[in-house]
Formats: C-alpha cells, sequence, structure tokens
C-alpha cells in the first residue's frame, strides 16, 4: 500500500463524477493510503458548493450535502498545515502556485509521494512536485 495525496479535484470527480473521471480515480486509489492536508475538507466542500450553484451542473443541493457525507467517510488521513508552511513557502512553490495548491504539493514532497489530481492545470508541476498522476 503507497501513499497518495490526493487533491480535492479527484475527490471531487470521485464522489459525483461531474466530469466523467469518477471511476478513473477509483480505480487509481484503490488499494493505497489516501494523504491530504487538512484544508481539504473546506476545499472539496467549497467544490461541491460551487457545482451546486453552477445551474450548468446536474448536482443539486442534497446531492452535494450527500457527498459531503461520503468524503467525510473516506479513509483518509490529513497532515496539519502549520508544519508545512515552511515547505509552502518557499521559493520553489509560493512563487509559482496559490498556498491552497501549496499545501498538497508540500505533502507530497515531504511524503515522497504522488499527487493524484483531475485539474488539467500544472500546478504541482510547477511547485516541484517529483509525481503528478494527472487523470
Amino acid at each position: 500500500m503507497s501513499n497518495l495525496v490526493v487533491d480535492a479535484c479527484a475527490v471531487v470527480s470521485l464522489v459525483v463524477d461531474w466530469d466523467g473521471k469518477g471511476s478513473v480515480v477509483a480505480d487509481v486509489i484503490r488499494g493505497n493510503s489516501l494523504v491530504a492536508p487538512d484544508i481539504f475538507y473546506l476545499e472539496t466542500s467549497n467544490a461541491l458548493r460551487k457545482l451546486a450553484i453552477i445551474k450548468r451542473q446536474p448536482l443539486t443541493w442534497e446531492d452535494a450535502a450527500e457527498a459531503v457525507d461520503t468524503i467525510k467517510l473516506l479513509r483518509l488521513h490529513t497532515v496539519a498545515h502549520k508544519p508545512l508552511l515552511e515547505h509552502i513557502w518557499d521559493d520553489r512553490t509560493i512563487r509559482r502556485v496559490d498556498p491552497y495548491d501549496g499545501a498538497y504539493a508540500a505533502v507530497a514532497r515531504v511524503l515522497g509521494a504522488p499527487v493524484v489530481t483531475t485539474d488539467t492545470k500544472n500546478t504541482f508541476e510547477e511547485a516541484e512536485v517529483s509525481t503528478v498522476i494527472r487523470l
């Protein structure tokens, strides 16, 4: 079992499959230990809120609330971001990415773990994460 840092985008895809990538995320993370910075729950909640607000997305407020409940049940270890601030604020991170993505990058670098994301931006490569699994 390997550590995988999962970002909010990947987990929102997993639980509501709004982008058609949910089953691919499930296949990639199956059997691995999931890790994220403790901002993860706020970020996933915010992403679900945005999907419920945008009328083009087929996600109701009830669906979003159910997705939050599902996310709370995930076997996921969170890492406090305060001890990671020196990694988040170092030159290779803060000048390239925001502190939120920097927190995921810092967890990945400290653990030597890949980041799993469905985001199309090259955020984690810019923060010098050695392995990014982009789905």
